[in-house]
């Protein structure tokens, strides 16, 4: 079973949460008419919202079948591995204001060079925002603690997530590539409404669901 295969039959099981998506914008540069990648496009739900606020949107997946959905949002697609070694040559010679790549770090095998290759993709002053689930959440934890692990279709323990990322890994990674982080909006299920939101931001290796952050190139 290649990659491609694989997402096709998975993709009906992706979604975005409206939690991450509201993240995700909020690590928006505040302007208008942006041009954004959406890496892991999928069958477009990021791109649709992005395109209503007005922005230009370009889309990359593995999946044909989910971009044959996503294509009529986007400006132009691109079908293809993200770990092959050459990306597309007219992908390659844009430059985005922003790449959203949200949920995919996790999907490959080498997320140092992934990140390189985003760097390759935003203009100097752009950004890059990027989201992973938190493999040590709390809930996580107590699960292994008494002995449960079992892969699932979607969530935490996706049955195609490659890499864990607990919170000090994800920065490593981070650390080891050609970006840095800017900022930081992790999110912390049921905090915001119980107000502790503090506790989160004090344990975000604990805490946060999904990390979910904004970066930039180091020079």
């Amino acid at each position: 079973m290649n990659k491609q295969f694989f997402y096709n039959q998975q993709n009906n099981n992706y979604s975005i949460s409206g939690s991450r998506l509201a993240h995700i914008l909020a690590l928006l540069p505040p302007k208008k008419d942006l041009k954004i990648l959406d890496m892991g496009c999928g069958k477009g739900e990021l791109a649709q919202t992005l395109i209503n606020l007005g922005h230009q949107v370009y889309g990359a997946d593995v999946s044909n079948e989910a971009l044959e959905v996503a294509k009529k949002f986007l400006v132009r697609h691109y079908c293809f591995n993200f770990e092959d070694e050459n990306w597309p040559v007219d992908l390659l010679k844009e430059k985005f204001d922003v790449v959203v790549a949200s949920e995919v770090v996790e999907h490959v095998f080498w997320p140092v060079e992934f990140l390189n290759n985003l760097s390759l993709l935003v203009k100097d002053d752009g950004r890059i925002i990027v989201t992973t689930p938190n493999f040590l959440f709390w809930k996580n934890r107590l699960k292994m603690f008494f002995g449960f692990f079992n892969y699932q279709k979607n969530g935490l323990l996706d049955f195609g997530h490659i890499r864990f990322f607990s919170y000090d890994f994800f920065k490593k990674t981070i650390q080891q590539s050609q970006l840095k982080i800017d900022c930081e909006r992790n999110f912390y299920p049921n905090f915001y409404k119980r107000g502790l939101s503090f506790l989160g931001a004090l344990l975000p290796g604990l805490f946060a669901y999904q990390f979910i952050v904004s970066l930039t190139k180091k020079n």
